[in-house]
């Protein structure tokens, strides 16, 4: 597993390398051009913004190293979750919540759970920029599961991809196969539903 988490890693430092380039090179076109410019400063500022996103996620990812399972309410923390949620897709994104009664506990660590969904939310927020609908929905599956489904309105995942590669879905993977559960992804062009199967605790 943690090779899986290395090549995470190694993706989102490359990414906020990358970023901060463009930072840097903004700044120096600052300097050079001695006046501030509200357009050059516009793409720092949001360049810094994605800068700080990247190294959050990769904290996020360094934590799922000391992944700690422990018995907990999924519904409860899908609630306590939806302000983060609905910050990270945005206004223009409607968010729903349908959660199923009497669901026996789950084993997962709540930190990385949260990464999971949050992940999906932001893939989510990329997929409808001119706004739809982000659904979070439970259910028991079995006696060994819960399944979290979570589901956008957006444009999908291209027809060839067959398994998902985006780093944010390698990210749900990961999560899912440190709680011994499982991600299942389905695409098209009305949207993308991803199914979490999380074990129920003992």
């Amino acid at each position: 597993m943690s090779a899986e988490l290395k090549q995470i890693e190694a993706a989102l430092s490359h990414d906020l390398n990358n970023v901060l380039q463009v930072i840097m090179g903004n700044l120096e076109l600052l300097k050079r051009r001695g006046e501030l410019v509200p357009e050059i400063v516009e793409a720092a500022l949001q360049a810094t913004r994605s800068a700080a996103n990247l190294a959050d996620r990769v904290g996020a990812i360094g934590r799922l190293r000391r992944y700690e399972a422990r018995s907990m309410d999924v519904n409860r923390l899908l609630a306590e979750l939806a302000p983060l949620v609905e910050r990270t897709v945005g206004d223009a994104i409607r968010v729903e919540m349908k959660l199923a009664g009497a669901l026996p506990n789950i084993m997962a660590d709540p930190h990385a759970l949260q990464l999971a969904l949050l992940e999906l939310a932001t893939n989510a927020r990329s997929a409808m920029p001119a706004g739809g609908r982000f659904s979070l929905s439970t259910a028991r599956s079995g006696d060994e599961f819960v399944r979290i489904d979570v589901a956008d309105t957006g444009c999908g995942m291209p027809p060839t991809t067959a398994e998902p590669t985006g780093v944010g879905l390698q990210i749900v993977r990961q999560c899912m196969a440190l709680a011994r559960g499982r991600a299942e992804f389905k695409s098209s062009d009305l949207g993308t539903t991803v199914k979490l199967y999380l074990p129920t605790a003992k």
